[in-house]
């Protein structure tokens, strides 16, 4: 549950199904050729590493806003389309490259024979262009080693999506603009960027560029004025208490770990990909 993964209450044993003894590969494939264009939905795990791949290919990708249904089939927000028209590569290439990206991502792709859809056709304006993002992640001094290596991790090793590292005592030298976005993982105290490159950082921002701040980064963004936030202080004071007693008092106003539950907007394009509305998660450090 709190992974996100569907679940339900079994009553019985027997609904359980077999024992697991052994997990199969999964292989995936496109359905069958077509010569209008091709769909699969964003909410399988390796999703971004087939879309990177088709970018990368060069091949024009659009990202439908709302849900829809095509020659019997449902797709959620964040369905991904390939139109076969006005491409590099000819119908049969296109068949054959996305049948492989299929096959290694193993997500299913769909064919569609027509551009006639229930709720929003795939030719109108509710399918925005995608492009290809260059990504920056900044490590170094300031920086949390851990959530920077798990933001690698993801994006290089899973997702086979290339990113620059940039070290925080070189980002002055650094030529910005050639990046779309820059991913922050997590401030992990002392010294991070000098005030000249914050302003650097700043200016790119406004020049264009697409900012990602994780954990707490948010207060940094504030204090520099990246963005206004009004954030939650707090307020807890302790009153009539010992020295003694001062270790007690805060353990009792402390959770090590609880599962939250959060409800989510999945119309906004962050949340693409979410099957329910309302989501958990597991906050495991210790928090008032």
């Amino acid at each position: 549950m709190a992974f996100n993964l569907d679940y339900s209450e079994l009553n019985a044993t027997s609904a359980a199904g077999n024992l697991v003894t052994k997990l199969s590969p999964l292989s995936s494939k496109v359905d069958q050729q077509s010569s209008n264009a091709y769909l699969f939905d964003w909410n399988e795990y390796y999703s971004p590493k087939a879309l990177n791949k088709i970018l990368n290919k060069g091949l024009g990708a659009k990202v439908g806003k709302t849900p829809f249904m095509v020659e019997g089939k449902s797709f959620d927000y964040g369905a991904i389309m390939i139109p076969v028209q006005n491409q590099s590569l000819n119908p049969a290439e296109i068949y054959n490259f996305l049948n492989s990206v299929a096959n290694e991502s193993k997500i299913p792709m769909f064919s569609v024979g027509t551009g006639h859809a229930t709720g929003i056709d795939l030719g109108s304006s509710d399918f925005i262009p995608l492009e290809k993002h260059r990504v920056a992640l900044l490590v170094g001094s300031g920086v949390t080693s851990y959530d920077a290596g798990e933001f690698w991790h993801l994006l290089d090793q899973r997702y086979d999506f290339s990113l620059t590292k940039i070290d925080t005592d070189y980002i002055n030298n650094v030529d910005l603009s050639v990046y779309t976005s820059i991913v922050i993982p997590n401030r992990s105290g002392g010294k991070f960027l000098d005030e000249k490159g914050t302003e650097k950082l700043k200016q790119w921002v406004n020049n264009g560029g697409t900012l990602i701040g994780y954990r707490n980064m948010a207060d940094w963004f504030s204090k520099n004025e990246f963005m206004k936030l009004s954030l939650k202080k707090d307020t807890l004071v302790a009153k009539n208490i010992s020295y003694e007693q001062k270790g007690d008092f805060l353990g009792a106003h402390a959770t090590g770990g609880a599962i939250f539950e959060a409800k989510l907007d999945r119309s906004h394009p962050i949340n693409f990909g979410y099957k329910n509305s309302h989501v958990r998660y597991l906050e495991t450090p210790t928090f008032t």
